[in-house]
C-alpha cells in the first residue's frame, strides 16, 4: 500500500503471492474471482491468496501455458484463457478443472498467441490471434469442431489486439484501426496512427486514441469527442475505464488521470496522480473498483471505489511529517489544522492554504497547539504550551492570555490543555497546577490551584465535570464567582486507578471517560460503571487519548494499528469502521481516524503529512451482496469434492442413507464487508427457516434422514440489498434397501399374503374355540358345582364341631376329629378351586425365609412332640431374605412338615440353603418312604398310594401344595432315600432385598416419635422374635426382650401400648409375666397378646385367665396378628377419650370413672389441691413409680400429659368452686393451687371459652 497525491494504492506483486508482476490481462467472474494473466501463468485471487496455474502447477489438470493474453467467460461460467504458445485452457465450471485445446485440436499450425475470445452464440466461440480470425464449435465436452479461419488484411506492424461484439455484431480493435466482421469480410470504422483503447461501456463504444478520447454515436458513423487538455509531456496514453458518476479515468504511463464528466460530458473537474508503476491497462470490477496493471514486472494496483467519497488534503510539502490532530471550521468555512507542532489554515474553496501573515501558513510552530474550542462569536481559542492564543484579525497576529506564569516553586504554569466554554461564554481550562478560568466580558485570567487535575468537562447543563488523578471523579458548581465542588464519585476503584484523559457525554446522559484502561461509562446519577470497554470486548489499544462524537450520538476510537471503530452508545457494540486503506501519509502502519466531526457532519481524521475529509452521511455503504461459493464438500468426514474456485451449483449428489453427516466449506469471494454485512443460509428438506449470521464459513448437518436437500444461501452489505436467493448444492441421501418402493411393495405382498394366512388360520381358531368353548363350559359348571357343594358341607360341619367341643366323652371325640378333619378337606378344596380358576392373587413382600421356616416348623413341635418325633432344622446360610406370598408359604410348610412329621418313625431334617439365585429346601423323614410306581403320581389330585401305609388322606394335600408353588414360580419334587424314608424338595428363584435386616438378638428402639404405637416383644427364639419384628415393623416402634424377666423390666420401663409374649420362656414364662403384668398399676392397663404352639383349649383358657387380651396359636397368619392389633388399640384409644372425657366434664366428678389408678391419682390431688408446690416430683415420690412411667401411664389412659392432666384437675374444681360458693377468681385460684391468678384467668378461658367472671354466681 502506498500514497500518491490524496490515492491510496493498494498493491499486489510477487510478495502477496502472483506468479509474476506483468499483468496482461484481467478478468472477475460471476463468483467474484479475480482473474490475471500474467507473463508466467494464471493467477486467480479470491480475496483471501492467490491461486496459481502454470504448466508445472496444474494440480493433474490440463492446464498449459506460460504467458497468459487473453481472458473470458462464457455463459455457462467457463473460463477461456488464451496463451502465446499453448493455444486455450478451458476451465469447465462443472467439473472444476482445466481442458487444453492446442493448436492440433484446431487444426491451425503456427497458430500463434491467442490476443481475445468471445462467445458468439450457445456453442460458438471466436478468437483473434495476431493476423486471424478464428471461429469454433465447443460443446463442453471434447474437441473444438467447425473450426472456421479468415485471415485479417492488416499491415506491416499492425497485429489485432481484442475482438467483441456489440449490437450482434462482431468487431476487431488493432493497434491502428476498428473492423466490424461481416461474414468472411472486414469494414474499417476507424483507423489512426495508434488505437490506444477501445471499450464498449454503457452500450457505447469508447475510443482513445494519441491525444483525444470520445464515443462513436448509435450509427457509428461520427465520434463525439470530450475536449481534454491533455499536456504534451504526458506524451502516451494507455486505457481508460469510466466507473459510476460518470468518473472517467485514464492511465498515462506512470500518471493516473481523473476526470468529473457533467451533463453532456462536460468536464466538471480534473486532477491526477503519479501512479508510481508503468501502466499497462486499467479495468474495473462489479464493485467499481479500479485496478491498474503494470508493465515492467512491477505488480498490479487497487484503487478502492470507496476513496471517490473522500477527500485528502495534503499539507505543505516542507511539513510533510507534521502530525495533526487538532480541527475547527471557522464562520468563513475555512479549516483550523492543529498539532503539536504549530497551527495551518485552510481554503476549501480554493483548496490552497491561507497565509493571513506574509508567506507564512504555519502559525504558532514556536510553542504548539494542546486543544482548541470556538465561542458562540465563532472565535476560536487555542490552549498551547504558554498560555491561550486567540487571532485578531485586525492585527494579522495572535493575542494571548494565562501566558508567561509560573508557580513559586519556578516551574512553569502556562501549559494549557482542555479548553471548554460555559453558557456566560467565559473560557475554562486546566493547566500544570490547577483551574483556570477567562472572564468573557472583561478577559480577566483568574487561576484555581488544584493539583492533579486531569480533565475538565462542562456538559449543556452548565455542570462541570473533573477528573484528578488518583483520586476520582468530582461535579463542581461554576454559577459563582469561584467553582465550588458540588459532589465527589469515588464509588469506583477504577476511576482512581489510572489516568484519565478526556470526558463525553451520551445521549442518556452518562460519562463516556477515556482513561489509560480504555473507556469507562459511568452513570453518574446512579454512581455506577455500567460498561467498560477495553481489550476484552472491543479495543486493540487501551490507552486512548480522547474519543469523537458523531451526529448521531455514537462515539468513534482511533486504533492506531486497525481501523478506527465506531461504538453504538446504547448497545455498546462496533457498528462501523474505517476503510482499511485509510492511513496516514508518511507512517502507514497507522490508521487515519475521526478526529473531530462538525456540526453538519464533516468529519476530519487525524494524520501525519496530510488528512481526511469526508461527510460521514453522504459515504455509499456497500450495496453490492457478497457472493458466496462452495470451496469443499465432506461426507462424513472424507472429502468428496474440492474446488478453490468453487463446486458448480448445479452439482447433484445421490447418498446413500449411511452417508448422512454433511459439512460445507463456504467461501466469500473478493468481498469488503461493512459492519451491516450479513449472511443467512437455510437446508431445505431440513428446515425452512434462515440461519442468520455475521459470517459464513463451515456448515455441519449431522444425521440427516433419507431426503432431498438444497442448500440455499443469501447475503447482503447493507442490510438492505439482499442477494437473490441461490441453491449451492443439490443433494439426496436415499433411504435403505427396507425402506424403497421396492421393499415398500414386497411388503405390501408379504402383509397380505400374511393377512390371507392369518384368515385362514383365524376361521380355523374360531372353529377349535367354539369346541373348545363347550368343554370349557362344562369345565366351569363342574368347578361352580363342587364349590357350591363344599361350601354347603362347611355349614354342617362346623355346627357338629361346636356342638362336640364341650363334651368329654370319647365318642364325641371322634366325631369332632373327624369333623375338623372333614373341614380342612373341603376348605382345600375351595383354595384349589381358586387356585384353578386363577383368581388367587400373591401378596409377596421380602422376608427373611430362614427365620420364617424355623417359626413354622417350632409350631409343629407340640404335634411332633406328642409322637415322639424329633424335629432338626439345618439352615446353610443364618439369613435369606426374598420376596414371596407369606399365607401361601405357610401352608406350603406346614403341609409338608406335617405329612414328614406322620409318617416319619424318630425324625424330620429340614436343610435349606441358597446357590445360584436359587433357595432350595430339603424335607427328609426316616419313614417307610414311597413307592417307585406311586412317585410319578404323587402330586395327582385323589391320588392315593396302593401301600396302606401311605394311603392316609384323601389324596388333596399334595395337589395342593404343589399348585402353590407353581404359583409363586416354584418346583417340588419328590425321591426316595437309599437308605429309607423320603425327601421332598423344594425350589424358589430368590430375587434377594439389598437392605439392612434387623439382628435377630436383642432389638431395643428408643420412643423417638411419640404419635407411633409401641409394642414389646418377648420371645426366646431369635427367628420367631425377628420374624413378628418384620411384620411389625412397619406401621410400631417395637421394642424386643429375649424372656420373660426382662420383657417384665421392660414393660415397666417403657410402659407400652401393646405386649406380645410367647408363653414357653426361660427365666419367666408367659403365663407369670401376664399375670404380673396385670397386678402392677403401672401395666395393668396394657393389652397382652399370648403366643404359643399349645394350640389346645385347656392352654387357651389358662392364658385368657390369667388377662390375657387374646390367645394365638402358632402358626398364625401376619393378617390376623396385624388385626388383633388394631382392634386393641382401637380399643385403648376408644378408653383415652372416656377417661379424658371424664376429667374434663365441668362440675360434679362423673362416677363412670372406673379406673383405680386415676381415681387414685384424682384423690391424691384434691387432697393437696390448694397447695401451689404439690405437683409431678411429690406425685411419682407417693405413689412410687418414676417421672417417665407416671407420664406413660397417664398418657396411655387419657392420651394426657402428666401436668395438663393435674392442670385439668385443677380447673375442674375450680369451676366447681365458682359454680357452688361465693367466692372472688382470685380466691378460687389460690384454693385450687394457681399462685398468679391472672395466668389462671388465662388458662381458665382458653379451657371453658368464657372468663372465670362470667361463671361466677
Amino acid at each position: 500500500m502506498y500514497f500518491s497525491d490524496g490515492f491510496v494504492f493498494e498493491k499486489y506483486d510477487h510478495d502477496y503471492g502472483l506468479s509474476n508482476n506483468q499483468i496482461n490481462t484481467f478478468l472477475e467472474d460471476r463468483f467474484g474471482f479475480l482473474w490475471l494473466g500474467t507473463n508466467n501463468g494464471l493467477n486467480v485471487l479470491d480475496g483471501s491468496g492467490v491461486k496459481s496455474f502454470k504448466t508445472y502447477l496444474n494440480q493433474n489438470n490440463q492446464f498449459k501455458g506460460r504467458i497468459i493474453h487473453a481472458l473470458f467467460e462464457d455463459s455457462n461460467g467457463n473460463v477461456f484463457c488464451g496463451t502465446r504458445e499453448n493455444g486455450m485452457n478451458i476451465f469447465h465450471r462443472k467439473t472444476g478443472e482445466f481442458v487444453n485445446l492446442s493448436e492440433d485440436d484446431f487444426g491451425i499450425p503456427q497458430l500463434g498467441g491467442i490476443h481475445s475470445i468471445i462467445q458468439l452464440s450457445n456453442e460458438q466461440y471466436a478468437f483473434v490471434t495476431r493476423n486471424r480470425f478464428v471461429t469454433f464449435k465447443w460443446d463442453g465436452k471434447g474437441m473444438p469442431a467447425e473450426v472456421k479461419i479468415i485471415s485479417l488484411q492488416l499491415k506491416k506492424r499492425e497485429f489485432a489486439r481484442k475482438i467483441f461484439k456489440h449490437n450482434n455484431q462482431i468487431f476487431i480493435v488493432t493497434n491502428r484501426k476498428l473492423l466490424r466482421i461481416e461474414e468472411s469480410t472486414s469494414t474499417t470504422i476507424i483507423k489512426s496512427n495508434w488505437v490506444n483503447s477501445i471499450k464498449v461501456i454503457d452500450g457505447k463504444i469508447w475510443v482513445l486514441l494519441d491525444k483525444k478520447i470520445g464515443h462513436f454515436n448509435q450509427n457509428l458513423n461520427s465520434i463525439e469527442w470530450i475536449p481534454l487538455p491533455f499536456r504534451e509531456e504526458l506524451k502516451y496514453y494507455v486505457d481508460f475505464e469510466i466507473t459510476t458518476n460518470k468518473t472517467l479515468w485514464i492511465g498515462a504511463r506512470n500518471k493516473l488521470i481523473r476526470i468529473q464528466l457533467g451533463p453532456k460530458n462536460v468536464v466538471v473537474s480534473k486532477d491526477e496522480a503519479d501512479a508510481k508503476i508503468p501502466i499497462l491497462g486499467l479495468y474495473k470490477d462489479s464493485r467499481d473498483n479500479l485496478f491498474l496493471a503494470s508493465r515492467k514486472f512491477t505488480g498490479f494496483v487497487k484503487l478502492s471505489r470507496e476513496q471517490n467519497d473522500y477527500e485528502y488534503i495534503n499539507l505543505p510539502s516542507q511539513h510533510k511529517y507534521v502530525y495533526t490532530s487538532s480541527y475547527e471550521v471557522d464562520q468563513r468555512g475555512w479549516y483550523w489544522i492543529a498539532g503539536r507542532k504549530g497551527l495551518f489554515i485552510y481554503d476549501p474553496k480554493k483548496k490552497d492554504f491561507v497565509d493571513l501573515q506574509p508567506d507564512r501558513f504555519f502559525y504558532l510552530s514556536d510553542i504548539g497547539v494542546t486543544s482548541h474550542v470556538q465561542d458562540s462569536d465563532g472565535i476560536i481559542w487555542y490552549g498551547t504550551e504558554n498560555g491561550i492564543a486567540k487571532f485578531n484579525f485586525d492585527h494579522k497576529n495572535f493575542d494571548f492570555y494565562g501566558h508567561n506564569q509560573r508557580s513559586s516553586s519556578g516551574q512553569w504554569n502556562s501549559l494549557t490543555r482542555d479548553l471548554v466554554i460555559d453558557s456566560h461564554q467565559n473560557l475554562w481550562y486546566a493547566s500544570n497546577f490547577g483551574l483556570n478560568r477567562i472572564d468573557a466580558k472583561t478577559l480577566k485570567h483568574e487561576h484555581f490551584p488544584m493539583p492533579g487535575l486531569a480533565v475538565v468537562f462542562i456538559d449543556e447543563d452548565d455542570r462541570m465535570w473533573l477528573t484528578i488523578n488518583k483520586k476520582g471523579l468530582y461535579e463542581y458548581d461554576i454559577t459563582g464567582n469561584i467553582p465550588v465542588k458540588k459532589r465527589e464519585f469515588r464509588k469506583s476503584d477504577q476511576l482512581t486507578s489510572y489516568r484519565t484523559h478526556d470526558i463525553k457525554k451520551d445521549s442518556e446522559d452518562r460519562l463516556w471517560i477515556t482513561s489509560s484502561n480504555g473507556i469507562y461509562i459511568y452513570d453518574w446519577k446512579k454512581e455506577h460503571i455500567v460498561y467498560h470497554i477495553n481489550k476484552d470486548n472491543l479495543l486493540e489499544n487501551e490507552d486512548l487519548r480522547s474519543i469523537t462524537k458523531d451526529l448521531r450520538g455514537n462515539f468513534w476510537v482511533n486504533q492506531h494499528s486497525k481501523p478506527a471503530i465506531c461504538i453504538d452508545y446504547k448497545t455498546f457494540e462496533i457498528i462501523d469502521k474505517t476503510p482499511e486503506w485509510m492511513r496516514q501519509l508518511t507512517d502507514k502502519r497507522n490508521y487515519a481516524g475521526p478526529s473531530y466531526i462538525s456540526s453538519n457532519g464533516r468529519t476530519f481524521t487525524q494524520g501525519r503529512g496530510g488528512f481526511y475529509v469526508y461527510n460521514q452521511d453522504s459515504l455509499e455503504v456497500n450495496s453490492t451482496p457478497p457472493k458466496v461459493v462452495i470451496s469443499e464438500l465432506k461426507i462424513n468426514g472424507k472429502t468428496h469434492m474440492k474446488n478453490y474456485l468453487g463446486i458448480a451449483k448445479d452439482s447433484f449428489l445421490k447418498l446413500n442413507y449411511q452417508e448422512n453427516n454433511v459439512e460445507i466449506q463456504c467461501k466469500v469471494v473478493n468481498n469488503v464487508p461493512t459492519y451491516k454485512t450479513q449472511y443467512a443460509y437455510r437446508l431445505h428438506g431440513s428446515s425452512n427457516n434462515w440461519v442468520y449470521g455475521n459470517s459464513l464459513a463451515t456448515l455441519n448437518f449431522s444425521a440427516l434422514p433419507s431426503n432431498s436437500y438444497k442448500l440455499q444461501i443469501k447475503a447482503t452489505n447493507d442490510g438492505m440489498h439482499w442477494s437473490d436467493v441461490s441453491t449451492m448444492v443439490n443433494f439426496k441421501i436415499s433411504p435403505p434397501w427396507w425402506r424403497t418402493n421396492l421393499a415398500y411393495v414386497f411388503y405390501f405382498i408379504c402383509l397380505t399374503s400374511m393377512g390371507y394366512y392369518f384368515y385362514r388360520l383365524q376361521i380355523k381358531r374360531q372353529l377349535a374355540e367354539s369346541e373348545s368353548q363347550k368343554l370349557k363350559e362344562i369345565d366351569e359348571f363342574k368347578n361352580t358345582f363342587y364349590e357350591n357343594i363344599t361350601h354347603e358341607f362347611r355349614t354342617p360341619l362346623t355346627v357338629i364341631s361346636g356342638l362336640t367341643e364341650d363334651k368329654k366323652s370319647k365318642e364325641y371325640k371322634i366325631i369332632k376329629r373327624n369333623a375338623d378333619q372333614l373341614l380342612k378337606l373341603v376348605n382345600n378344596l375351595l383354595d384349589l378351586g381358586k387356585i384353578q380358576a386363577n383368581s388367587t392373587v400373591l401378596n409377596s413382600e421380602f422376608v427373611d425365609f430362614v427365620s420364617f421356616s424355623r417359626y413354622c416348623l417350632e409350631s409343629l413341635e407340640s404335634f411332633a412332640d406328642k409322637t415322639g418325633i424329633g424335629l432338626h432344622f439345618e439352615p446353610k446360610k443364618n439369613e435369606i431374605v426374598f420376596n414371596f406370598d407369606v399365607e401361601k408359604m405357610q401352608l406350603i410348610l406346614n403341609n409338608l412338615f406335617s405329612n414328614a412329621i406322620k409318617f416319619a418313625s424318630e425324625q424330620v431334617v429340614v436343610r435349606l440353603d441358597l446357590r445360584n439365585d436359587m433357595i432350595k429346601m430339603e424335607i427328609e423323614d426316616d419313614g417307610p418312604g414311597i413307592l417307585e410306581d406311586d412317585i410319578p403320581r404323587i402330586f395327582d389330585r385323589y391320588f392315593q398310594s396302593k401301600d396302606s401305609k401311605n394311603s392316609i388322606g384323601s389324596g388333596i394335600g399334595l395337589a395342593f401344595t404343589k399348585e402353590l408353588v407353581m404359583l409363586m414360580n416354584g418346583e417340588i419334587s419328590i425321591s426316595n432315600i437309599p437308605a429309607k424314608g423320603a425327601c421332598f424338595t423344594l425350589c424358589f428363584p430368590c430375587e434377594i432385598q439389598k437392605e439392612e435386616v434387623i439382628n435377630k438378638g436383642e432389638v431395643i428402639k428408643r420412643r423417638e416419635n411419640e404419635s407411633q404405637n409401641v409394642v414389646l416383644v418377648i420371645e426366646d427364639n431369635p427367628d420367631v422374635l425377628a420374624y413378628i419384628h418384620d411384620i411389625l415393623n412397619e406401621n410400631y416402634e417395637v421394642i424386643t426382650a429375649v424372656n420373660g424377666k426382662i420383657g417384665l423390666e421392660k414393660a415397666i420401663q417403657f410402659i407400652p401400648d401393646v405386649i406380645i409374649s410367647d408363653v414357653m420362656m426361660p427365666e419367666m414364662n408367659g403365663y407369670e409375666v401376664c399375670e404380673r403384668l396385670k397386678s402392677d398399676f403401672r401395666t395393668d392397663h396394657i393389652p397382652v397378646i399370648m403366643l404359643t404352639a399349645k394350640a389346645d383349649i385347656e392352654s387357651k383358657l389358662s392364658g385368657l385367665r390369667r388377662g390375657a387380651d387374646v390367645y394365638l396359636s402358632k402358626p398364625f397368619h401376619r393378617k390376623e396378628l396385624n388385626a388383633h392389633m388394631r382392634n386393641l388399640l382401637e380399643i385403648r384409644e376408644k378408653l383415652k377419650q372416656k377417661y379424658s372425657q371424664i376429667i374434663q366434664i365441668e362440675g360434679e366428678t362423673s362416677k363412670e370413672s372406673k379406673n383405680e389408678f386415676l381415681e387414685r391419682l384424682e384423690q391424691l390431688l384434691l387432697d393437696h389441691i390448694s397447695d401451689d408446690s404439690f405437683g409431678i416430683p411429690k406425685i411419682c415420690e407417693l405413689i412410687g413409680v418414676s417421672r417417665a412411667q407416671l407420664h406413660r401411664k397417664i398418657k396411655a389412659l387419657t392420651n394426657l400429659s402428666t401436668s395438663i392432666f393435674i392442670r385439668e384437675i385443677r380447673l375442674k374444681e375450680a369451676y366447681k368452686l365458682l359454680v357452688t360458693q361465693d367466692i372472688t377468681v382470685a380466691e378460687a385460684a389460690y384454693s385450687v393451687g394457681f399462685s398468679d391468678p391472672n395466668y389462671f384467668s388465662l388458662l381458665f378461658s382458653e379451657r371453658y371459652q368464657k372468663p372465670p367472671s362470667a361463671i361466677k354466681k
